[in-house]
C-alpha cells in the first residue's frame, strides 16, 4: 500500500499516522515483511488490528492471511512462536467460543513443524484454547478431527504433536470417539519413529488424568509396560516420568508392586544412566501410597542402596535429592537403621554434584530424626560440609544448619553445636563467612540471652573490624536483629562494645564504619545513647587528618539530631563543631556541615 511504502523505512514507534486504518493496514503489510524485526513488532499489534477490523472481518479475512503468512514465514522460529502466542489471544476478539475452531488450522499448521520449540508453543496454545466452556462440536467435529489429521500424517512431527494433545479432549467427547483416540494413541505409542512413541510415554499420564480408573487400568497400564520396555533409552525415561501420575490414578495394591518391579529392574546391565536417573528421581514417590505393603517399601529401599554407588555423579546426586523424600514417608527406625547409614558416604563423594544437594536435604532428612540421632550422626556430616573444598557446599549447609538444631537443647547446643560455631572465628573466606554471620540470628531466635553472651556474642563482635565491608554491614545487621530479640538492657553492652571497637580503631576506614553504623543503629539504641557515644569521639574526629572521617562526621551529627528536642550538647558541642568544619580544607566536609548547619538550626 501507499502508507506503506511511505512508512516502510521509519521505525513502528516513529511512525505517525493519519487514522487507525492507515496504522492497521501498515501492521497487516509488515506481517509479510522480508525484515524479520519489523514481522516479530507486527505480531505484537495483531489485537489491535482485530479489534478494528471487528470479529467478522476477522473471522472471514484475517485468520485466513495469518494461514497464508504462517507457509510464508514457517522458517521463522522467533516470528512463528510469538504468532502463536498472538492467535491464542483472538479468541475473544472472533466473536467468542461459538468461533473458536477457526484458530484451530492455524496453529495445526505449526504444530506440524520441525523446530521444537515452535511445536510445543503451538500444542501449549492448542491445549489453552481446548480449556474453557465450548460447544461440543469444537471437541466432536474440530478438535478431534485436527488430532486424528495430525496423528496419520506422514512427517514425524505432526504425530508427535497428535501424542500430546489427545488428553486435552478426550473427556469432552463420545464413547465411540474415546474409542477412536484410544486407537489413535495405541498407534502412535507404537509408531516407527522413537520421537512419536517418546510424546506418547510422555502424555501417559495425562492422559491416565482425564480417564476413569477402570480405562487406565484396561488401557494405560499395559501400554506404560510395554513402553517401559521400549529399545529406545529417551522412550522409556518418559514412560518412567509418567508412571507416577498413572499409579495415582490407578492406587491399586497389585499394580502398584508391578510398578516398583518394573522400576526396579529397568536397567538391568546399566548401560543407560538417564534412565536409572529417572528411576531414582520417581521411585521414591510410591513409598507415600498406603497401600504398599512394607516389604515393597524395604525393596525400595534397598533399590536406592544400590544406586548411592552408581558410577554416574548425576545419579547419585538425584537419589540424594530423593533421600529427603523417602525419610518423610518412612517409620524413624527405618530412617535411622538403613537412610542414615548411606550419609557419611554421600558426604565423602567425589562430586560436588552429590555433595551440595546432601547440604541441601540434610534437615528434611533430620526432621524425621530424634535430636539425639541428629547429634550422633549428622552433625558430624554437617561439620563435614562445613569445611567442604567447594564453597557452594559450604554456604549451602550454613543456611540450612540453624534449622537441624531447631529442637536442640541449650544444654546441647553448647556441648556440641558452639564448638562448630567457634571454629568460623578463623575463618579466611569472606563469603563463607558471610553465610555464617547470616545464619547467626536465625540461631539466636531459640536460645535465652545468657546462651548468646557466653558462647556467641564473641563470635559476632570479634567481626565487627573485618576488612571486608559486607562482613562489617552484616555484623551490624546481626546486632540490630538481636537487639530487638533480647531487648535494650541485655544489648546495650555489645552494641557500644562493637561501636567503640570501630569508633578508637587506629584505621580511618573503621572509623567512618563506626559513624556510619551509628547511624544505622541509632534508632534502636535512641538518641541519648547516641549522644553519649558522640561526646566522646566528637572532638577527636572534628580535628581527624582524614577529610572523609570528618565529612562523615558531619553527616552523622545531622542525621543522629536532626528532627528531635534542641539538647544542650547540641548548641554547647556539635553547633560550635559544624561552624568550624565550614571553613574545613576539604570542601566535601564544609558543604556537608553546612548542609548539617541548615537542619540543625531548624530545632
Amino acid at each position: 500500500s501507499d502508507v506503506y511504502k511511505r512508512q516502510i523505512d521509519k521505525r513502528p514507534m516513529e511512525i505517525e499516522f493519519e487514522s487507525t486504518e492507515e496504522e492497521t493496514a501498515l501492521y497487516i503489510e509488515e506481517l509479510k515483511s522480508e525484515d524479520s524485526n519489523q514481522r516479530i513488532h507486527a505480531v505484537s499489534k495483531i489485537k489491535n488490528i482485530c479489534e478494528i477490523l471487528g470479529p467478522v472481518r476477522t473471522r472471514e479475512e484475517f485468520v485466513p492471511y495469518l494461514i497464508d503468512i504462517i507457509e510464508e514465514c514457517d522458517n521463522d522460529e522467533e516470528f512463528v512462536s510469538k504468532l502463536c502466542e498472538a492467535i491464542v489471544g483472538l479468541e475473544n476478539l472472533i466473536g467468542g467460543s461459538e468461533y473458536t475452531y477457526l484458530l484451530l488450522s492455524p496453529l495445526e499448521m505449526i504444530a506440524s513443524m520441525e523446530e521444537n520449540n515452535v511445536r510445543d508453543r503451538a500444542i501449549d496454545g492448542l491445549s489453552t484454547l481446548a480449556k474453557g466452556p465450548k460447544p461440543s462440536s469444537f471437541y466432536e467435529e474440530h478438535f478431534c478431527g485436527m488430532v486424528k489429521r495430525l496423528g496419520v500424517w506422514d512427517n514425524y512431527p505432526s504425530r508427535i504433536s497428535a501424542a500430546a494433545l489427545i488428553h486435552c479432549c478426550y473427556s469432552e467427547v463420545s464413547e465411540q470417539m474415546k474409542q477412536e483416540l484410544t486407537t489413535l494413541f495405541n498407534e502412535l505409542a507404537a509408531d516407527d519413529t522413537p520421537m512419536v512413541r517418546r510424546s506418547a510415554a510422555a502424555n501417559l499420564g495425562n492422559l491416565a488424568q482425564v480417564m476413569t480408573k477402570e480405562e487406565t487400568i484396561s488401557f494405560i497400564v499395559p501400554l506404560s509396560h510395554k513402553l517401559l520396555r521400549d529399545d529406545t533409552d529417551s522412550v522409556k525415561l518418559r514412560a518412567v516420568e509418567s508412571l507416577y501420575d498413572v499409579a495415582c490414578v490407578v492406587n491399586q495394591k497389585e499394580h502398584l508392586v508391578t510398578f516398583v518391579s518394573l522400576l526396579k529392574n529397568i536397567d538391568p546391565d546399566g548401560k543407560s544412566w538417564r534412565v536409572r536417573f529417572g528411576v531414582a528421581e520417581v521411585l521414591a514417590k510410591f513409598v507415600a501410597f498406603s497401600d504398599l505393603e512394607e516389604r515393597i517399601r524395604l525393596e525400595i529401599v534397598e533399590t536406592y542402596e544400590k544406586l548411592c554407588k552408581d558410577p554416574e555423579a548425576e545419579v547419585r546426586s538425584v537419589v540424594v535429592t530423593s533421600l529427603a523424600e523417602l525419610s518423610d514417608n518412612l517409620d524413624e527406625p527405618l530412617v535411622h537403621s538403613r537412610i542414615v547409614p548411606l550419609l557419611p558416604q554421600l558426604a565423602g563423594d567425589s562430586s560436588h554434584y552429590v555433595r551440595l544437594p546432601l547440604a541441601q536435604v540434610l534437615v528434611r532428612i533430620g526432621k524425621n530424626l530424634t535430636p539425639e540421632h541428629i547429634i550422633a550422626n549428622l552433625l558430624k556430616i554437617s561439620e563435614k560440609l562445613m569445611h567442604d573444598e567447594v564453597l557452594d557446599v559450604r554456604i549451602t549447609i550454613l543456611k540450612e544448619f540453624t534449622q537441624l538444631c531447631r529442637r536442640f537443647t541449650e544444654a546441647q547446643l553448647a556441648q556440641h553445636v558452639v564448638p562448630l560455631l567457634q571454629k568460623f572465628k578463623e575463618e579466611k573466606n569472606w563469603r563463607v563467612k558471610l553465610s555464617f554471620l547470616e545464619m547467626l540470628p536465625m540461631f539466636c531466635e531459640q536460645i535465652q540471652f545468657n546462651f548468646f553472651n557466653a558462647h556467641l556474642a564473641e563470635i559476632l563482635l570479634d567481626q565487627v573490624d573485618d576488612h571486608y565491608c559486607a562482613i562489617r554491614e552484616q555484623v551490624l545487621d546481626d546486632l540490630i536483629k538481636i537487639y530487638k530479640m533480647f531487648g535494650k538492657n541485655a544489648m546495650t553492652e555489645s552494641v557500644n562494645f562493637a561501636l567503640d571497637k570501630l569508633l578508637n580503631s587506629g584505621n580511618y576506614i573503621f572509623r567512618v564504619a563506626g559513624l556510619q553504623a551509628l547511624c544505622k543503629i541509632k534508632s534502636e539504641i535512641g538518641v541519648d545513647t547516641a549522644r553519649q557515644i558522640l561526646e566522646r569521639v566528637i572532638d577527636d574526629y572534628a580535628r581527624d587528618k582524614v577529610p572523609n572521617v570528618r565529612l562523615n562526621l558531619a553527616r552523622t551529627l545531622q542525621m543522629v539530631f536532626e528532627g528531635t528536642p534542641r539538647h544542650q550538647f547540641v548548641s554547647s558541642k556539635v553547633i560550635p563543631v559544624l561552624k568550624k568544619l565550614l571553613d574545613d580544607t576539604d570542601p566535601d566536609a564544609g558543604y556537608s556541615a553546612k548542609i548539617a548547619l541548615s537542619k540543625l538550626d531548624q530545632i
